[in-house]
């Protein structure tokens, strides 16, 4: 779907990548403005939980959920409370339908 989109060619490559590593060319910015006419939003799911949140554009209450719970399972696992071996974090992107 995304290719279908045109996420490949309007959003992120490789080459794309490179050039923002490389601090040339266009800007990460540009990347997300053109990121926001693709997705709309994405489903982030905690492995060692199975927490699900629905991460939106523009709205930072969503992403600070998923900093809290990475947080208390990263303090639960150092003092011994919970036993994380991996923290795995599955990340679903959400596309504009056409």
């Amino acid at each position: 779907m995304g290719r279908a989109c045109g996420l490949e060619n309007r959003w992120w490559t490789a080459e794309a990548q490179m050039m923002i590593d490389g601090g040339s060319g266009t800007s990460q910015a540009d990347y997300v403005l053109a990121a926001k006419d693709v997705i709309t939003e994405a489903s982030i799911t905690l492995d060692w939980s199975h927490e699900k949140i629905l991460v939106r554009w523009d709205n930072n209450a969503d992403w600070n959920i998923v900093r809290q719970l990475v947080h208390k399972a990263w303090i639960s696992k150092e003092f011994g409370f919970q036993i994380i071996d991996v923290f795995k974090v599955e990340v679903l992107l959400h596309l504009h339908g056409e």
